[in-house]
């Protein structure tokens, strides 16, 4: 379940995040266009003392995050079958999301960095 009220979102089996830490990663993934490998690299770096992360959690991290952003300013809280692969999570999500091919919340924009051949 995406809640737009969650605290935290499941990456893999046996870990959780904060929403603070899901908003780096998309940050900086947005802003830095940081690859996860990047990302990952800076967190462990910089933090892995006491948790290595790995770029598949990254990842993982920056769809999960971007799909709760995009449910939450839609204002549907998304329902998914638990245990899905990644790119199952994406495809799901979209069909609810997406109206022909177009996320709702962005039907309205353009600006040269978003529409590209």
């Amino acid at each position: 379940m995406y809640l737009n009220s969650a605290k935290y979102l499941k990456v893999e089996q046996a870990l959780w995040i904060d929403g603070s830490f899901s908003q780096g990663v998309l940050n900086g993934i947005y802003s830095f266009h940081a690859s996860a490998a990047a990302y990952a690299q800076y967190w462990n770096n910089t933090f892995g003392n006491n948790i290595k992360i790995s770029r598949r959690q990254i990842w993982h991290t920056f769809v999960q995050e971007s799909i709760h952003s995009i449910a939450s300013l839609s204002d549907i809280d998304l329902v998914l079958p638990d245990g899905l692969a990644i790119d199952e999570v994406t495809k799901e999500a979209f069909s609810v999301l997406g109206a022909n091919g177009v996320i709702r919340i962005a039907g309205e924009h353009t600006c040269s960095e978003c529409t590209q051949k």
